[in-house]
Order: C-alpha cells, then structure tokens, then sequence
C-alpha cells in the first residue's frame, strides 16, 4: 500500500490491543465502489459492538488497514493506548515523548543487511552539557543528537537519523512520481524500505514494550513524520489522477514452502509432496488459469540444474509429463531440511521460519499426473 505507514500494521496494532484488553474485534465489510479496473473496497472496525469510521482501499487488506487505523487514531486520542507510534506518552519530568525510533533502525538496517552504531561525540564541539552522539549505519553517518542521558541521546540520534531517511525517500517517490514512469509500474514496486519495513517486519508485543522502555525523544518528532508521509499521499494522488488504469496484482501470500516472488503470487495451495537429494517438488494451483502443476525447486548453483531443464524441454512423449517452463530466484535451500514444513500449525511470524537458510534456485514447471507414480502403474497392469 503506498502512501501509508504499512501494509497491515495497524491491524497487527489492533489485535495486539485486543489480546491485551480482551476485547471482540470484528472488520465489517462495506459495499464496493468504483468501476472493474479500478475497485474501491471499504472496511468498517467493530470493537464491542462500537462501530468506528470506514476505511478504503484498492484491496480488502488496504481497506482493513485503513479502517483499523482509524480506530487506534480514535482509541489513542481517549487515552486508551495502542500504537506507540502514533501515541505519545508524556514523561512529565523531562517534557519528553516515547517513540520507537531506535526499534525503526534496526529493522531499517536489517532490510538492508547493514550495521548500526551509536558514536559518542565530543562534548566541547556540541556544547558542554549532556551526551552527544550519532548514527551510523553502515559507511553513512547521521546527524547528531544530544540528550541528558545517554539513551536519550541515542534514541534522539536514532530519531534524526529515521527522519532524514524518510525524507530522502519521500523526494525519490516524488521524482518518479513526476517522471511519469508510475503508470507502468506495480503499486507495490514502489513501496519505500522504511513503510514496507513496518509490514514486513512488524514486531511482536514483547519486541515493542522492550523497545519502548528504552526510548525518550522529542515531542515533536511524530508531527514531522506525520507531514512528511502527508506530503507523499498528496503527491501520489495528483499523480494517479492523469495515469491510465491499471489492474493490482495479487498480494504474495504467506507461505511455509517459499518466499520467492513469482512462486507466492502466481500459485496457490502450495504443497510439499516430495524432497530428497534432487530438491524438493510442490503441487501449487496456478491463480490465473487454475490448473495444478508441479514446482521443482533445486539449488541453481551449477550447470547440471541447466541441463536438466534442457532435457525436459526437449521431451515430447505421451507417458512423459510435460514441462511447462522454469525461472530463477532467491528461496529457501532446497538442500537444507526443516521439519517446521511438515508441521500443521505454521506461523508465518515464526522467527525460525525466517532465519531459514536461503540461495539461488531454479524453479521447474511441469505438467501434474494424479494418476500416481510409475511404479503405482505398472502394479495396477499386473492385476488386470
């Protein structure tokens, strides 16, 4: 979802605000709008049988987003705490607002697979009171922060730093917005690092209350973010008034078997139906035409997966399944077992399932026999 803080995390927001008050949560679907190549969906949140604004979006995720944003606004503003990115607590004593910034970079460098430290700086260039110190993520380095404590210093380091990102985001977005190379383009394609980070890696109530306790900045530093996020809703809107239609693609699903791309939104149903030395083979349901093929995923580091792939396009023979096609991409280690694949009860927030080892594979697409195996059939011959 562009043009908002992530796809989904006000919902994860939502639901962690109803397992801690108990509360019933219901999204209650609305009649669609807008013509077939450009649908509107809209979305209505029900807690305890109090109905809260609607919400709309391009998809029924969007939409469900968009309402449960709304309501943490709303349940926010009475003092009744869910985000703690929209919500800030005043700590009386210091005048200061908690936030999640240094939670903010750490997922931010994660995507990009960097390091993050925290320098101290010198106290006699940037005053002689109170600590002083800055971000670094990777080879870059941020701006200052100064603080009386030093984790007051840190968070607001981590605060200049997470703005300034933002920011430069927000310019990328408006440059090709305005270039008019939107119009070909996936909506989702243009998600920047930092919004998608919160979907993508949206942490669990105990990763946020550990975070929180150790965070102070300054009061102001949600309203920036707030206008800055404005600014870029505003920009896609002008924008989308003068592209020509356009039809989303399907949303990846989550999915035990895979995080390739092309895999999760071209097939469905995906089953694991046979792995060994050669890899491991699925039985997905293809979401265009409906047909079930099978997926052969092998490691792609060398020519004898090429070769194999060659000989399958070069069959042609009745009793031999046909082979649909193949592509290339980064998936789970089709040599390295996990017995989370064959488990029933898959979470996809797992933190096992995402630190599973993945490489290049190669991906198979042949013709689906449910008549059984070789083998099966010439036993089936024998007692005719």
């Amino acid at each position: 979802m562009a043009g908002d803080l992530s796809a989904g995390f006000f919902m994860e927001e939502l639901n962690t605000y109803r397992q801690k008050q108990g509360v019933v949560l219901k999204y209650q679907e609305l009649p669609n709008s807008g013509p077939p190549h450009d649908r509107r969906f809209t979305f209505q949140v029900i807690i305890d049988g109090r109905e809260f604004p609607e919400g709309e979006g391009r998809s029924k995720k969007e939409a469900k987003n968009a309402a449960a944003k709304l309501a943490v606004e709303i349940l926010n503003k009475e003092k009744k705490a869910v985000s703690p990115l929209l919500l800030t607590t005043t700590n009386s004593s210091e005048g200061l607002s908690m936030g999640n910034y240094i939670g903010l970079i750490n997922r931010i460098a994660q995507k990009k697979r960097l390091t993050v430290n925290y320098e101290q700086c010198a106290s006699g260039v940037h005053g002689p009171e109170g600590f002083h110190y800055k971000c670094k993520m990777g080879q870059k380095e941020y701006s200052i922060g100064t603080g009386s404590t030093k984790q007051e210093a840190k968070q607001l380091a981590a605060k200049l730093a997470y703005l300034q990102i933002l920011s430069e985001e927000t310019s990328v977005k408006s440059d090709y917005l305005s270039s008019g190379s939107f119009a070909t383009t996936c909506e989702s394609q243009s998600n920047s690092l930092v919004t998608s980070t919160l979907a993508s890696e949206s942490s669990s109530e105990g990763d946020f209350s550990a975070d929180t306790s150790e965070i102070n900045s300054n009061s102001d530093s949600l309203n920036s973010s707030s206008l800055l996020m404005n600014g870029l809703r505003n920009n896609q809107r002008k924008a989308k008034r003068s592209l020509a239609p356009r039809f989303d693609l399907p949303d990846m699903k989550e999915t035990k078997y895979t995080v390739d791309k092309r895999f999760g939104m071209d097939f469905k149903e995906i089953e694991l139906i046979g792995s060994g030395g050669f890899g491991q083979v699925f039985k997905a349901k293809h979401r265009i035409d409906g047909k079930t093929y099978v997926i052969k995923r092998v490691k792609y580091n060398n020519e004898k997966a090429e070769r194999e792939v060659k000989a399958l396009a070069k069959l042609d023979h009745v009793n031999i399944v046909h082979y649909n096609g193949c592509w290339d991409g980064f998936d789970y280690d089709p040599e390295t077992s996990d017995d989370s694949l064959e488990s029933s009860d898959y979470d996809p927030e797992n933190s096992k399932n995402s630190s599973r080892s993945k490489t290049k594979c190669l991906f198979i697409q042949m013709e689906f026999c449910d008549k059984g195996t070789l083998e099966q059939w010439i036993e089936k011959k024998k007692k005719k």
